[in-house]
């Protein structure tokens, strides 16, 4: 059996012009007694996907983006997460799959649009 580790998507096709949204947000995990940054979460405007998000390594420069700035992910990849709710209630836990949309960078095509 063959496992899936990810899925390249076609960008253009799936996504279209993608624009960034104006937000960034670290995402941290505990270790021990201290939160450590791991990751950040972009979020971005699609054209054909409207609202979405991207998470990339806590190393890549974000402070050129600028609202409405178009922009290119770098090595996208869709990643499927697994897991389980426990919702107070509820006989038996819930199991979910989301997908999850990494880069390993994101570079600006051209400044909100303007070229």
């Amino acid at each position: 059996m063959l496992d899936l580790k990810f899925i390249v998507p076609k960008m253009d096709e799936t996504f279209g012009v993608i624009r960034f949204a104006g937000r960034i947000e670290k995402m941290e995990v505990r270790n021990g007694r201290t939160m450590e940054h791991k990751t950040n979460f972009v979020s971005l405007a699609s054209e054909k996907q409207r609202k979405m998000g991207v998470v990339l390594p806590k190393n890549v420069a974000l402070n050129e983006l600028k609202f409405k700035d178009v922009v290119e992910l770098v090595n996208p990849r869709l990643e499927y997460e697994t897991g389980r709710t426990e919702a107070r209630g509820e006989e038996r836990p819930q199991g979910f799959t989301q997908a999850v949309l990494r880069a390993d960078g994101i570079k600006v095509i051209n400044n909100g649009g303007m070229n």
